[in-house]
């Protein structure tokens, strides 16, 4: 139930990005390359693969690209699912079939401490082989381009594929352009994660070109979560600077707590305006209505949301985002105020990048009064020498409410290391430890630290291998 809350206020903060117009600058980064740009959950030897489990509606979405911008070389960008990156267009891979091809594989040994397994946590040490990879569907014409991304992860113990702690993300993208002013997308993303995280790399990343930033979970959940979101949305060009976006989605997701099976069914409509300012700023405003029906005791909700977002490329290396949204619920004859704020700045330096996003949002209710959220996500990535690349992370995440049982904070702090030993071939590892102090809710966790250990090798299928870049080295 909590992770349903929480799930309310980052969907406001989810249908603000859509506001943004398309950026003249999006292109001026002169770190843009992955491979020497920092960036924070890219991937090994330049493979397209960067399994994650924190995917939400933001994570495969597409929006044109204005006139001119040699960043992409297709007017229909497409997030990579469970990163801040793009997805490349025809790219060409070793293991292919048509459109479809295995961007990169991954295998890792895992040593973990204070995993959850049927709601216990189990003592000592885990010993783990983590696998994971991309595939990926990508066919582009002049006039549209469809995308499929599938992200397995597996997790095996002792010979055995552990079910609990496998994740899964699908997404699919149809962008098509009916007329010069006029562009229709529609995506449906999926998530499924069985409440236990395996923590490899930084929990974080952004974009060195637009600026959005993707975070994974933080903490355990003693949950099960599906969740997918189907959205359609239509985009209208009046002018060079002017743009018009029209929305409408749904999304379904359950949660399947042991006293409390729960299924949430959601209705969104969207109307929203985006001004490009000048050559680096941007803004963008918009309105949203919000409908919830759940199957269990809790009534439906109504809502019904505003919006502003900012943009600022303050230098060719420095970029900054902005979002406030506000907005009011209404369940069972009573209004409840929710309002949330989110800021986001990258900085790329020579051979380096630091990136730091801050969340607050408040809630309340009507299920549980009075909640704050806040997360805060920080980032340092440096470039060793031509072929090597480490970086270091920190987040924390807090979420509190009058009634103190449902209560949560959390912190992890990260470190990785990778190298491309060939063209293809690259080796890492990285360090995780994460601190918990959880409310009574939160059956079969405790305030003990985990600690994960990892370390493995990943090939990619699509390019030559660069500078090697953080990407998680287990279920992340």
């Amino acid at each position: 139930m909590v992770k349903c809350i929480r799930v309310g206020l980052v969907a406001i903060l989810a249908f603000l990005a859509v506001s943004r117009p398309a950026r003249a600058q999006e292109g001026v980064a002169t770190g843009e390359q992955e491979a020497s740009s920092g960036q924070q959950q890219g991937d090994v030897a330049g493979g397209s693969g960067s399994p994650q489990n924190g995917i939400d509606q933001a994570s495969a979405t597409s929006a044109p690209v204005a006139a001119g911008d040699s960043s992409n070389s297709t007017a229909f960008p497409v997030t990579k699912l469970g990163s801040a990156q793009w997805l490349e267009p025809n790219l060409h891979s070793q293991i292919h079939l048509g459109p479809i091809y295995v961007g990169s594989v991954s295998v890792s040994a895992l040593g973990a401490s204070g995993l959850d397994e049927a709601g216990q946590t189990l003592p000592g040490m885990s010993y783990l082989a983590v696998v994971n990879t991309d595939v990926n569907f990508d066919w582009l014409t002049h006039g549209a381009r469809i995308t499929i991304q599938y992200l397995p992860d597996v997790v095996i113990l002792d010979g055995v594929v552990q079910t609990n702690l496998d994740n899964q993300g699908l997404a699919l993208n149809i962008s098509h352009r009916l007329s010069s002013r006029w562009t229709v997308t529609f995506q449906n993303v999926s998530s499924y994660v069985k409440g236990n995280a395996v923590y490899g790399a930084s929990n974080f990343d952004v974009s060195p070109v637009t600026g959005n930033g993707v975070e994974s979970p933080l903490l355990q959940n003693p949950q099960e979560w599906f969740n997918n979101s189907t959205g359609v949305s239509v985009s209208y060009q009046l002018n060079a600077r002017d743009q018009l976006n029209f929305g409408a989605g749904f999304q379904y997701s359950h949660s399947d707590l042991s006293f409390l099976p729960e299924d949430a069914y959601t209705y969104t409509a969207s109307v929203g305006w985006g001004h490009q300012l000048d050559a680096t700023k941007s803004i963008g405003f918009q309105v949203q209505a919000t409908e919830r029906d759940f199957s269990s005791l809790y009534p439906q909700l109504s809502s019904g949301q505003i919006g502003a977002t900012f943009s600022d490329r303050l230098s060719p290396t420095l970029i900054f985002n902005a979002a406030l949204g506000s907005g009011t619920e209404f369940s069972a004859g009573t209004w409840y105020e929710v309002a949330v704020g989110d800021a986001i700045v990258r900085k790329d330096f020579k051979t380096s990048s630091i990136a730091m996003e801050v969340f607050r949002g408040i809630n309340g209710g009507p299920f549980l009064t009075n909640g704050y959220s806040t997360r805060v996500d920080s980032s340092y990535s440096r470039a060793l020498g031509s072929r090597c690349r480490a970086s270091l992370g920190a987040g924390f995440e807090s979420d509190t409410y009058d009634n103190t049982q449902f209560s949560f904070s959390g912190t992890v702090v990260t470190g990785f290391l990778g190298c491309g030993l060939t063209r293809r071939l690259s080796w890492f590892a990285s360090y995780a430890e994460r601190w918990e102090n959880l409310g009574p809710f939160s059956a079969g966790t405790s305030s003990a630290p985990g600690i994960f250990v990892s370390s493995g090798l990943s090939w990619s299928f699509t390019r030559a291998a660069g500078p090697a870049s953080p990407v998680p080295a287990g279920v992340l």
